[in-house]
């Protein structure tokens, strides 16, 4: 019977020994990536540079323990955009203004008491912004 010595991260810090059917680290199941899993900025930045070094994008897999496509999309990004930032997300738009959520503020600082539909109401008159108390409640938790 053939073996294979890989180092397991463990308690005991000891090589472990394991069969002909187990003996490539990338077959076994503790390096199965889910397939959602979006790249740290650290993990990007070192494909880049060992990309520079000359490393193939299986190696480059292999010592970041991410897929091999995952490499050649963040390779092809850089070379594409010089950055390996992620673009902004668009997002819903928002209801109100910035001068409307001052105005949020303003009449919250007035009378601390009022509830976030009576906020709502009364914003809604004031300033013709319709929403809902939780976005009221959502404004006034990104202020502070």
């Amino acid at each position: 019977m053939k073996h294979c010595q890989l180092f397991v991260n463990c308690q005991s810090h000891d090589k472990a020994i394991c069969d002909d059917k187990a003996s490539t680290f990338e077959s076994s199941s503790e390096t199965k990536m889910p397939k959602t899993r979006n790249l740290t900025q650290e993990t990007r930045l070192k494909i880049q540079i060992l990309s520079q070094e000359g490393y193939s994008c299986h190696q480059i897999a292999r010592k970041c323990r991410c897929s091999p496509s995952a490499v050649g999309y963040t390779l092809q990004k850089y070379r594409r955009t010089n950055s390996l930032e992620d673009k902004p997300r668009s997002g819903r738009p928002r209801v109100s203004s910035a001068r409307n959520d001052r105005i949020l503020i303003c009449m919250c600082r007035e009378n601390r008491r009022m509830t976030s539909q009576e906020l709502q109401q009364q914003w809604s008159n004031q300033t013709s912004v319709q929403c809902s108390a939780r976005t009221v409640r959502g404004r006034l938790l990104d202020h502070g």
